[in-house]
């Protein structure tokens, strides 16, 4: 790709060329040959230069793999770090506390790394009983006046605010979410992106299956995630769980989640 913002003058008229047609027509091919090699090359999108990597490799080479950051949640960290690039899908029994669980971690994570989150949540609606909760997540306390005194409250409702900045658009189509999610990244810096949860979103519905929709929406979540640079969290509901005989319910794991096996092929963790 080439672009030649001057392709000289006509010799009779004196007048600007305005394209290469022109400039052969009026100049001849080598006069054009010249433009062209004097032109800017542009690199179309995707094109990568492997030096642009190399610092990185070295990296690896020197130190491994990176082990991405604890959460500070102990028993957890023994588990699993938080890395950026990687799409983290989370499922479990209705009632088991999976967002209160995701949100505790977004709270740690800015507590200790100083991440922020664009965060899309519709079932935490309204949008002040979510900050509430997150509030009530940074001070330890129950979100009553009897238990927060205005200072702290003012302190943690400020943490939040720059912390944590939600989508809440009129159309929860998955390419909507994801243009705001852009601008949230590149305007606030946000390191995550929390989808919670999946089921309350939209898809074009192009595909021959419902497998299909759901293996190309997950498809674009992870490459939205890798070329920002950001972690995403998908929170997924699983399909209608039947009890065991004495009651309990069994272990849930990602093949589980209503819809597609492809939850399970794409996740990174």
């Amino acid at each position: 790709y080439v672009v030649v913002t001057d392709f000289g003058h006509d010799p009779k008229t004196g007048q600007p060329l305005k394209d290469a047609n022109e400039c052969l027509m009026a100049l001849g091919p080598d006069i054009l040959r010249q433009k062209l090699d004097g032109g800017k090359t542009v690199r179309p999108e995707g094109d990568v230069d492997m030096d642009s990597v190399a610092d990185e490799a070295l990296e690896i080479l020197r130190n491994g793999l990176p082990k991405g950051l604890p959460v500070g949640l102990p028993n957890f960290d023994e588990l699993m770090r938080i890395q950026k690039g990687r799409l983290y899908i989370l499922t479990g029994t209705p009632g088991s506390g999976k967002s209160q669980f995701l949100d505790q971690v977004a709270v740690k994570m800015n507590v200790h790394h100083e991440w922020r989150f664009s965060l899309f949540s519709p079932e935490m609606m309204p949008l002040a009983l979510h900050m509430a909760m997150l509030v009530s997540k940074y001070t330890g306390k129950p979100f009553r006046k009897d238990e927060l005194n205005p200072m702290t409250y003012q302190r943690a409702k400020e943490r939040v605010k720059d912390a944590f900045h939600f989508i809440d658009p009129e159309d929860y189509d998955l390419d909507n979410i994801l243009n705001i999610a852009r601008y949230q990244v590149r305007k606030y810096g946000c390191d995550a992106l929390i989808i919670d949860p999946w089921n309350d979103l939209t898809m074009d519905g192009n595909g021959i299956t419902k497998t299909d929709d759901i293996n190309t929406a997950l498809l674009k979540i992870l490459t939205f995630t890798q070329q920002q640079h950001i972690v995403t969290f998908v929170m997924a509901h699983p399909s209608k769980v039947a009890r065991n005989k004495d009651g309990t319910v069994p272990k849930i794991s990602l093949s589980d989640i209503s819809g597609s096996i492809h939850f399970y092929n794409r996740a990174d963790i």
